[in-house]
């Protein structure tokens, strides 16, 4: 008789991959095939997401937080306005009135489809435009005989293109405007305390692109009015998702999409983002290595501080979750390098390690521990 022995098994991807992938696999197959409501799959998503949330990383904080946000809140009221549109009668006679111009031209039809949603959509948020629109495209539609794909398609890129003209043209817009009201006020808070430094997360691109989100990031620096007296400090990401500024290539860019330099803006690293990103120091080689990196980028002399975390994951895993110095993936031999190190010793620290019994003064003696008088 054979005897087996079990081996440990290394997946290709981890765990945490494959219940957000399975999630996802499910999530597809209700919404295409609709055994329930889209908006009954929607919301069991959301829950699935939170109740899974050491796997997925969705906390019920961050799973909920999409209903106070204001963009939200606007595309409801906007449909609450489509509905009572509707129900005036208003549809049918704006059907008759595009049947008239258009007939049974389809080239008239696309001109009057797109002429009527783009600019429309520049002054009422452009997705209740869609919704009050469809039904008149398609009653048109079938009046003539045009296919609805024809009419329906050319009305959502048109409405996409006229949601661009105003702030309140699309939800997308009113984020973007109250995340640099946000951050200017702020600054003005900062400056009026005289806090030196203000701390800036980049964000994430959301799928235009990793360019272009570098790129926006810096357009958007430049509408914020930096105050003399404060710096904003860009602090380098992790990487996940579609967040953009894990590579200190992307910090410096950044900046030079701005219209600041250095001096009114600066670079808060932090050590787990750094490691969870894929850059090693847990050897004298390898912190060589990042620290010329530093300087060829955003230059040394412009990191004004050091954000001390150990990763609990391993190195470039683009998961940003913090450990207590040196019992995480870094470890002790790595702090003690990067805290030593001639070009990095003398940077202001701070942490922002996980909150239990221990609390930040076990991490300040850890960190005192690993540090060398010479």
């Amino acid at each position: 008789m054979a005897l087996l022995q079990q081996f440990p098994v290394q997946l290709p991807v981890s765990v945490d991959v494959l219940v957000v992938l399975a999630v996802i696999v499910v999530a597809l197959v209700l919404f295409i095939f609709q055994p329930v409501s889209i908006d009954t799959t929607a919301i069991a998503l959301m829950v699935v997401l939170i109740l899974l949330g050491p796997w997925t990383g969705v906390s019920p904080e961050e799973g909920v937080s999409g209903f106070s946000n204001p963009a939200t809140i606007t595309v409801l009221a906007m449909f609450v306005l489509s509905e009572g549109v509707r129900q005036t009668g208003i549809i049918q006679i704006l059907t008759r009135k595009m049947e008239t111009f258009a007939g049974d031209s389809e080239s008239r039809q696309l001109l009057a489809t797109v002429g009527l949603g783009g600019p429309s959509a520049g002054f009422v948020n452009n997705t209740p435009i869609v919704a009050v629109l469809i039904p008149a495209v398609t009653e048109l539609a079938r009046k003539t005989g045009t296919s609805p794909s024809k009419l329906l398609i050319p009305l959502s890129f048109a409405a996409m293109l006229g949601g661009m003209l105003t702030v309140i043209g699309t939800s997308t817009n009113l984020l973007a405007s109250k995340s640099l009201d946000c951050v200017q006020d702020e600054l003005d808070a900062a400056a009026t305390l005289d806090v030196p430094y203000y701390v800036f997360h980049p964000g994430a691109h959301t799928g235009a692109g990793e360019e272009m989100g570098i790129e926006n990031v810096g357009e958007r620096l430049s509408e914020v009015d930096v105050p003399s007296n404060v710096t904003l400090l860009l602090e380098n990401t992790a990487g996940k998702g579609t967040t953009v500024g894990k590579r200190l290539e992307d910090l410096d860019d950044m900046v030079e999409a701005s219209v600041y330099g250095y001096g009114d803006l600066g670079i808060y690293l932090d050590t787990c983002h750094l490691f969870a990103a894929g850059y090693d120091f847990t050897d004298e080689a390898a912190v060589d290595d990042l620290v010329e990196e530093i300087d060829s980028t955003v230059g040394i002399e412009n990191v004004q501080y050091l954000h001390l975390n150990d990763s609990k994951h391993p190195l470039g895993s683009e998961k940003d979750e913090h450990e207590h110095i040196g019992e995480g993936e870094i470890g002790e031999a790595g702090f003690r390098q990067f805290v030593n190190y001639d070009a990095l010793r003398e940077k202001p620290m701070v942490l922002e390690t996980p909150e239990d019994e221990r609390g930040y003064a076990w991490n300040i003696a850890k960190v005192t521990e690993l540090r060398t008088d010479d």
